[in-house]
């Protein structure tokens, strides 16, 4: 090796000691910049989740549903698990700053030969704690750790969010030009082939990293191809950056640790992304009452079904405007209007489309009125199941979602006397889903009863 080149590693050497020991200052900034970032993002992705299933989600199926809350949930508790790894780093960081600071003011650290206990006290303490400079640079080294795989967690779940959306795109575009039978078997097929080929490359990777494998040219090889082309298919964005990061850490600490370490971290991902799930599909994963029900809604009152008491961001199901008026007055009620409900509406009515050689606001107006029309043909009210209120909904948008909708005001039999009552929504049969009933003859999806009172 030439004189000039061990010089300029020596340079290269000092310039990146240099470096390492002023990240500090920066990885402190970028912590707290991005505990910041991680607080604000659940809600946002949470926001953009709702617009989906509103104005966007066509069908009940695995792929525009399921896949979808799985994006979402796996994507927030990614950034939950990066908000809690930047604070650990943050507080480690902040720690080991004010422990250069009074090893400024005390240079020599702990004393033990002028602690007061027994020598053998002194030597087990020794022996556990250490010196302050081994002590300070055991907690710089946790901190940029713990830094390099907040960052390596980004990149990772950057790259699979992102084959996970590409794959929910394709997929809803190939639905566009098949028939809905035709579409099942085919995302049949397309989930077999997925989970055959990463499962083959799984027992494949591990297969050929054996040690009798190891020697052998070819198996060298496509160990090599496997590992490398397979990385771009799981991360593609990052695939040098993680795999440096990885190869880092395998070389660096014991496989056993290593592979313990990325099992404790996959088993929380899982956790909080079940909890996440269940959040999202406001479902409550445990019962604190023994004398109430879980997953029913008799003799429940939810304060998110009354207009007047709403203080959420999403309307999934209808809501009375407040649950308390007066003998013989008017009862306003708002029923969301998503996406999906064309699909039902179209499957209930039957109206003739207007003439081309009409101008388009007439157009407009008559469509408005069948369609109209046709939501009144398909929802039915009553109270109790037994007195009928006739429908006349209206388009509508709600005043604090601003979700497009149904409104109507009805109007009360003088001859309800005061008391609770139930009000009832009803809605056409339209496909399969729809005619599920429960264990006493009401529907499951799309049947609401929302207890309302009479002063």
């Amino acid at each position: 090796m030439s004189e000039e080149h061990v010089e300029d590693e020596k340079q290269g050497k000092g310039w990146l000691q240099r470096v390492a020991e002023q990240s500090w200052e920066p990885e402190l900034l970028i912590s707290g910049l991005a505990i910041f970032a991680t607080s604000q993002l659940p809600d946002f992705i949470i926001r953009g989740w709702y617009y989906y299933d509103f104005n966007l989600k066509t069908d009940a199926t695995f792929i525009d549903e399921m896949i979808p809350i799985l994006i979402t949930g796996a994507v927030i508790s990614a950034i939950e698990i990066l908000y809690f790894a930047f604070i650990l780093h943050f507080v480690i960081r902040a720690f080991w700053v004010g422990m250069i600071g009074l090893n400024s003011v005390f240079p020599k650290g702990i004393q033990y030969q002028k602690l007061q206990v027994s020598e053998y006290y002194k030597a087990e303490m020794e022996k556990r704690l250490g010196h302050s400079k081994d002590f300070l640079l055991a907690t710089d080294k946790a901190a940029s750790v713990i830094f390099s795989v907040a960052f390596s967690i980004v990149m990772l779940l950057t790259s699979i969010g992102l084959l996970y959306l590409i794959f929910f795109v394709l997929m809803n575009i190939t639905k566009l030009f098949m028939s809905e039978a035709v579409f099942d078997v085919y995302t049949d097929i397309m989930f077999g082939i997925l989970l055959v080929f990463f499962i083959s490359m799984a027992i494949a990777g591990v297969v050929l990293s054996l040690k009798r494998f190891r020697e052998n040219p070819i198996a060298a090889e496509w160990h090599f191809k496997f590992s490398w082309f397979g990385s771009h298919l799981i991360y593609p964005l990052f695939v040098k950056p993680i795999n440096h990061l990885i190869l880092i850490f395998v070389s660096n600490i014991p496989l056993k640790k290593y592979h313990s370490i990325n099992a404790v971290l996959m088993g929380i991902f899982f956790v909080m992304l079940i909890f996440r799930m269940l959040t999202i599909l406001d479902v409550q994963l445990f019962n604190s009452r023994d004398y109430f029900v879980e997953f029913s809604d008799v003799s429940v009152l939810n304060t998110s079904q009354y207009m007047d008491t709403f203080t959420g961001e999403y309307v999934r199901e209808p809501m009375l405007e407040e649950k308390t008026v007066e003998s013989g007055s008017f009862l306003g009620l708002y029923i969301p209007y998503p996406k999906m409900m064309d699909m039902k509406l179209s499957a209930v009515c039957d109206y003739e489309e207007p003439a081309d050689s009409l101008y388009r606001f007439e157009r407009r107006a008559m469509l408005n009125e069948a369609r109209i029309e046709c939501a009144n043909q398909f929802f039915s009210f009553s109270i109790d199941d037994s007195v009928t209120l006739e429908s006349d909904l209206l388009f509508s948008e709600h005043p604090v979602t601003k979700q497009n909708g149904y409104y109507s005001k009805f109007k009360l039999p003088d001859s309800l006397d005061s008391g609770k009552y139930l009000f009832n929504i009803r809605q056409a049969i339209a496909d399969d889903i729809d005619a599920r009933r429960d264990s006493i003859g009401r529907l499951k999806e799309y049947d609401f009863d929302i207890p309302f009172w009479i002063e």
